[in-house]
């Protein structure tokens, strides 16, 4: 804080640490990006305008998705509706490739994800297991990105509620591609692998060629 000292006392900054919100003292004293309410992509009010503790989704589509610290996967299931529920969210990836492989055998469903993000790698093990895949290249993901978001603004997508995707939702900045954008992995506040997923899981419901029958919820 060059100017500590000169033209701002020590009271000031302690009378603002005392009475601001913590990311705006952080953004205004120590010159450290955050993101406030108004910053985010999807407000709050929207958000929760979609999410409800009824809604049930069914293995239709599976979608998964890593971040890039590989210190944490994703796997969510996507239904009519559309209607998103997260199915795993758990430290590491060892367990993943045998968690989807269950998941499309049990429920005989596609499996979407980013094939071009950390996602990508587990391609080849999922494709030995026989999992039918849907990989989303760079430009499905962008418009994915949109659709999403798009869906969320004029409810038209029910989610039930997670703490965790919650969580992603709060932290998940832009990625800007000209006049597209995806979900930025490395910029965003707090992991968004949960809706990384459910961005892709959303997109290839909507736009596979085969519909599959609805099977057991996951509520």
């Amino acid at each position: 804080m060059p100017a500590l000292g000169c033209t701002i006392t020590l009271g000031v900054v302690e009378e603002a640490y005392l009475t601001l919100p913590l990311e705006e003292f952080r953004r205004a004293y120590l010159n450290i990006a955050t993101t406030t309410l108004e910053d985010r992509v999807i407000s709050r009010a929207k958000w929760e305008a979609v999410c409800s503790e009824d809604a049930q989704s069914t293995g239709e589509i599976f979608a998964f998705d890593v971040n890039p610290e590989r210190s944490a996967a994703a796997i969510v299931a996507v239904g009519p509706g559309p209607t998103i529920e997260v199915v795993e969210y758990r430290p590491g990836v060892a367990w993943l490739v045998e968690r989807i492989t269950e998941l499309s055998r049990q429920y005989r469903a596609s499996v979407a994800f980013d094939r071009q993000g950390p996602a990508g790698s587990f391609a080849a093990q999922l494709e030995r297991q026989y999992v039918e895949l849907i990989g989303l290249d760079g430009k499905a993901v962008q418009r994915a990105c949109g659709s999403f978001y798009d869906a969320v603004i004029a409810q038209q997508l029910s989610v039930r509620i997670s703490p965790d995707l919650d969580r992603a939702v709060e932290g998940a900045s832009k990625r800007e591609f000209g006049d597209l954008w995806v979900w930025g992995r490395k910029s965003s506040r707090f992991d968004i692998s949960l809706l990384v997923a459910a961005t892709c899981g959303t997109w290839a419901l909507a736009n596979r060629q085969n519909a599959r029958i609805p099977l057991a919820s996951f509520g």
